[in-house]
């Protein structure tokens, strides 16, 4: 009989990025990659840095498939010299290039390749540009959007992606199941009332370096109560570990996209919570209760439920 992690596990399943949908995007991005190493507009070698979900594991393929990876294009300028090199100028080869084929976005942080499906889009490549010196080990991101001003501003993406980085099943599910659950809770509101993923990875981070994981429900009640304590009011901030940016600016931005992430957030931790409170009498009210988060979350049928969670896993 299964207990009530195989059915964490079995819906994680159901909704993660698994190899044969990352094997497809990395199709995708070598061919980019390709092009932009046998162009001469590309105002400098460089080579490929697999960043964010995707070197992480913790993909997820929304119902609306828009999902994506990030790969950064570490363009190859000593630090010495690149006030000789302007962040539009090397951001904009990199964009005219992958123009050629296909339609670009232009955005802060980094130009986004979409590919679409049946006209609807199916999953995105975000390519993040970065002058790299590889003696030095330095990021310096180009940030800025198109016919606007566009920057070297200091990184951290390797530290970043290297302190995030736990080799762990329970880590990897936990960040995916918030990930989930930050899809659906703000599918139908503004744009940044939803959390940026890397905040839900840092939340989740923490907690696994300072507790023992004992069972999904747990973990994710606590990381959520964790996440609320960061809401002052109007405010919600969160520090980047290796910058003093608030990982929360553009939410933090919008006090009315503030209010919407908090009353969502107190739904979710009053669904785990009720979840919990059940766990231990009925898997079938438990799951129940937990579809209220995460849409489609299998059970077992009412008649066959068990009347515990099983001796492996603990639900106090």
């Amino acid at each position: 009989m299964k207990n009530l992690k195989d059915y964490f596990v079995d819906y994680d399943d159901s909704k993660r990025l698994h190899q044969s949908d990352y094997d497809e995007i990395r199709d995708k991005r070598d061919k980019i990659l390709k092009e932009l190493s046998s162009d001469e507009r590309v105002i400098t070698s460089f080579s490929p840095i697999v960043l964010g979900s995707a070197k992480l594991l913790t993909g997820v393929k929304y119902d609306n498939g828009n999902y994506d990876i990030d790969c950064g294009i570490r363009l190859n300028i000593k630090e010495s010299e690149r006030k000789n090199y302007s962040a539009k100028d090397c951001k904009d080869s990199i964009f005219k290039v992958m123009s050629r084929y296909r339609d670009p976005e232009y955005k802060t942080k980094c130009i986004t390749a979409v590919y679409h499906s049946d006209g609807e889009p199916d999953f995105h490549i975000d390519f993040p540009v970065f002058a790299y010196d590889s003696d030095l080990e330095t990021y310096y991101l180009a940030n800025g959007k198109a016919n606007e001003t566009v920057t070297w501003e200091k990184s951290y993406p390797q530290e970043l992606i290297e302190y995030l980085t736990i080799k762990n099943d329970d880590y990897r599910r936990i960040v995916r199941l918030l990930k989930v659950w930050n899809y659906y809770a703000f599918k139908n509101e503004k744009k940044d009332a939803k959390a940026p993923s890397v905040a839900l990875t840092l939340e989740t981070r923490d907690w696994f370096k300072n507790n023992i994981f004992s069972n999904d429900i747990d973990a994710l009640l606590s990381i959520s109560k964790s996440i609320k304590n960061r809401i002052n009011g109007d405010n919600i901030f969160l520090t980047n570990p290796f910058t003093s940016e608030n990982i929360f600016y553009k939410m933090d931005a919008d006090s009315e996209c503030v209010s919407i992430f908090n009353e969502k957030l107190d739904f979710l931790i009053s669904q785990l919570q009720s979840a919990k409170n059940v766990s231990g009498t009925s898997i079938y009210d438990t799951c129940t209760k937990l579809r209220k988060v995460f849409p489609d979350f299998p059970a077992p049928e009412p008649e066959k439920a068990e009347k515990s969670v099983g001796t492996n896993t603990r639900y106090a």
